[in-house]
């Protein structure tokens, strides 16, 4: 059996989705494979492969007691992961036994793209037991990246009181799409961790949220660069203010002619950069800082008339 599963980038949003805004989050070409094939094993046998090789390895027994491992921190996680999905779904544990499974993740481990969000649902796609059930018993968070890793197209997500999604697909392609890039910041956000953060802060007013939650709408119908970018900077000061972090633009690159955005936890992973230069000047320019991994997002969104794997 084979499954997979895209990467993510949350666009807008960010901490106030927690809240119920409305945000808008883009499916990746890169995400992360499985490959499950039966084996002789009493358990089963874990591989989790990275572009550079074997990350991470380790067996079971059938009742998911640790039998050896390369990583006993990486074992332990997975072994919660299991016993959350056979408490939602006591059949999945048969599924399990007698089986060699195998996960690729396509992108480098500290780009942030949705390695757990990815793990997440290829396990809920394997064991058919409800990817957003799994993630509140495990690593938390809204699900827009559970929501981008099977769609094939940007999206908006939003959660009520009770959490439950609502996903719904949107275009978003404006004309200035080719000059819109993501450069990364040479460190990994944990975002489990700033889950937890933002939330023992003070509950965020109604008028943000639903401020964010215009912004998300109105940044898919902008046709130019001078419109796009104010809605960046205004939902920057938001968030800013909402979380007491300063802005990406203004801790590390006050001296980029063009705007910036954090894309998802604020701090570490990918920045939203735009200029009225070309990209490749813009990503140049960021190279020369020591920041030598960009992308035009355009390169690396899923498209709706895209085959996935």
């Amino acid at each position: 059996m084979y499954f997979h599963a895209n990467g993510k980038l949350l666009i807008t949003g960010e901490y106030l989705v927690l809240n119920g805004a409305k945000a808008l989050a883009v499916p990746l070409k890169k995400g992360q494979s499985m490959k499950i094939e039966e084996d002789e094993s009493n358990g089963f046998i874990w591989k989790a492969m990275t572009p550079e090789g074997l990350w991470f390895e380790s067996e079971f027994d059938k009742n998911l007691n640790i039998i050896k491992t390369t990583s006993s921190a990486h074992a332990e996680k997975l072994k919660s992961i299991f016993e959350a999905i056979t408490r939602l779904n006591p059949a999945a544990k048969k599924k399990i036994v007698n089986q060699s499974i195998t996960t690729q993740l396509e992108f480098q481990p500290d780009w942030g793209w949705g390695s757990s969000s990815t793990l997440i649902s290829l396990l809920s796609q394997w064991l058919e037991t409800d990817a957003y059930q799994i993630l509140q018993q495990t690593f938390g968070g809204s699900g827009y990246d559970l929501a981008c890793a099977i769609s094939h197209q940007p999206l908006f997500f939003r959660i009520d009181a009770n959490h439950q999604p609502t996903i719904s697909p949107v275009q978003f392609s404006p004309p200035f799409m080719e000059q819109i890039g993501v450069v990364w910041l040479n460190k990994k956000q944990t975002s489990s961790v700033e889950i937890v953060r933002f939330k023992e802060m003070q509950v965020p007013v109604f008028k943000d949220i639903e401020e964010i939650s215009k912004i998300s709408e109105e940044i898919v119908k902008v046709s130019e660069i001078k419109q796009f970018c104010e809605l960046l900077n205004t939902h920057e000061e938001i968030i800013s203010k909402v979380t007491g972090l300063t802005s990406v633009k203004r801790s590390l690159f006050p001296e980029f002619n063009g705007t910036m955005k954090s894309l998802g936890a604020w701090g570490g992973d990918f920045a939203l950069f735009i200029s009225d230069e070309p990209f490749s000047s813009s990503a140049k320019w960021f190279s020369r800082k020591g920041y030598q991994t960009s992308f035009r997002l355009n390169d690396i969104m899923t498209k709706s008339d895209q085959k996935l794997h």
